[in-house]
């Protein structure tokens, strides 16, 4: 009697873990409430700010980014107002849609329920995707697309249904306005069709279809880039080759092992074995190998492949599901991602995790601090100005104008000019640069430009923990000796 009430007392568990749905909601569930809990602890970004500034110039593009992130933050600030937690919501809403997209890979994957909820699992716990969810930037939306895509692509290589095609151009030109990532899973797309049974297609009309549709969703920014002279080239070579010089490869491969974790690379590991052996899903592990080595050989951040790893989670999850050490991965995977958290999400509070030296292992968390004391800086030097009527404040860097421009206002500050980035776009034609409130360029820089220029404080580093805003000098400068469009382009800075 005993014996059966147990058995039947253990029973719903069972279903519980056996069912797609269940699991799977907890694991999400899970996401949102921890998320959203310590979304708020510290402050915005640097890049926050700067996209919250750029979703108030809405246009079909930006020197750094494709249009839509700005226009995701102009949507949740008519929602949320200035909420920082509001803010971030749309970015836990693309974290959630990339654990989801991955489970249904999985299923079509002829993974099982219980691997459905373990690649969503995987997802949820992996550092790369927990961490990036807790910020408002590409990254979120950038995996969003980059998962959608691979989900078509599953669906093609699955189905054989070269249909497929249509949708994975509409997922391609998505993300091409969501981040200039896009061409690595082009490239990888293209090296596994030619590769595998999937160049049949190419006779069909569905692959070139695919990709009209994805030049057309988007030509917005297409036809931008070629009204403004192409900026975003500009500024991707300077960027890439400050990357590459700081990105040698064992740097490269240590960030993706950290990033990871190694039993979520055991899952990953399976999925490639189990992929690689069946003929007709090959071409997922091509594609993989193909972005992988792109960014390896280009030397970019060790992140930057990892948008493509939830293929290999899907797969690996139907393989580990039914291991019989399968409890062993899921325990695994829960400790590591324990371990890992305080660096993943604010969770612990702003003095324990400066005590802990934290924001030196993740800049994030200094890029967060520090923007309130930067703005009473320059507001305190543009106070003391007798001729304030007609200064302007001028910042070396995105970071600062854009501080500036959110929080200025009450402290009685004008909009801040720069010409870093998009906001060199921004500068207005015409406009008076008799008195200038300088904030980050050198002296000698100044003095080049100005008669007379007057250092007056230099943001402090007990105050300011950003790594790019401390220590740097706010001066006031009058007499220029030469016009604003001149002074336009000698501060333009795309990197």
């Amino acid at each position: 009697m005993g014996r059966a009430a147990g058995a039947e007392g253990r029973a719903p568990a069972r279903w519980w873990l056996r069912a797609p749905g269940g699991p799977l909601l907890a694991i999400v569930g899970a996401k949102v409430v921890l998320t959203l809990a310590t979304d708020g602890r510290y402050g915005y970004h640097r890049d926050e700010l700067y996209y919250l500034v750029s979703g108030h110039h809405l246009a079909w593009g930006y020197v750094d980014f494709p249009p839509l992130t700005p226009a995701v933050a102009r949507l949740s600030e008519a929602l949320f107002g200035r909420s920082l937690v509001g803010l971030r919501v749309p970015a836990l809403v693309a974290g959630v849609g990339v654990i989801l997209l991955t489970a249904a890979m999985a299923r079509h994957l002829g993974g099982s329920p219980r691997a459905q909820w373990l690649a969503g699992l995987t997802v949820a716990t992996a550092g790369f995707f927990l961490g990036a969810n807790g910020l408002f930037q590409t990254v979120s939306f950038d995996q969003l697309a980059w998962a959608l895509a691979l989900y078509v692509v599953v669906r093609l290589v699955v189905s054989g249904d070269p249909r497929w095609w249509v949708a994975l151009g509409a997922a391609v030109g998505v993300g091409t306005m969501t981040k200039f990532t896009m061409p690595a899973l082009v490239a990888g797309a293209a090296v596994a069709t030619v590769s595998t049974p999937l160049r049949r297609d190419l006779r069909s009309p569905w692959p070139w279809l695919g990709a009209l549709v994805a030049v057309a969703v988007a030509a917005p920014n297409l036809a931008w880039q070629v009204a403004h002279g192409w900026p975003s080239v500009d500024f991707l070579r300077g960027q890439n080759a400050r990357i590459r010089s700081q990105n040698p490869t064992p740097k490269y491969v240590s960030d993706q092992l950290l990033l990871l974790g190694p039993f979520v690379l055991a899952v990953c590991g399976a999925g490639a074995v189990r992929l690689w052996r069946d003929v007709r899903l090959r071409a997922l592990v091509l594609l993989v190998v193909t972005v992988e080595a792109a960014y390896l050989v280009s030397r970019g951040k060790g992140y930057y492949p990892l948008d493509v790893f939830p293929v290999l989670i899907a797969a690996g999850a139907a393989a580990v599901a039914g291991w019989a050490r399968f409890r062993v991965v899921v325990t695994g995977l829960i400790v590591w991602a324990l371990v890992g958290l305080p660096l993943a999400l604010p969770v612990l509070p702003r003095a324990t995790m400066l005590s802990l030296k934290l924001q030196d292992a993740r800049d994030d968390y200094s890029a967060e601090l520090g923007w309130d004391h930067v703005v009473a800086t320059i507001a305190s030097v543009y106070r003391g100005l007798p001729d304030r009527d007609r200064a302007r404040v001028l910042t070396h860097s995105y970071s600062e104008a854009a501080a500036v421009d959110l929080f200025g206002s009450k402290l009685g500050l004008p909009h801040a000019l720069s010409g870093h980035n998009a906001y060199w776009l921004w500068l207005p034609k015409r406009t008076s640069i008799d008195v200038v409130v300088a904030v980050g360029f050198p002296v000698a820089d100044l003095q080049r430009w100005f008669d007379d220029v007057r250092p007056v404080v230099s943001l402090g580093q007990g105050a300011v923990v950003d790594k790019e805003a401390a220590n740097q000098l706010v001066a006031v400068c009058r007499r220029p000796r030469v016009g604003a469009p001149e002074l336009w382009s000698r501060i333009r800075l795309f990197s």
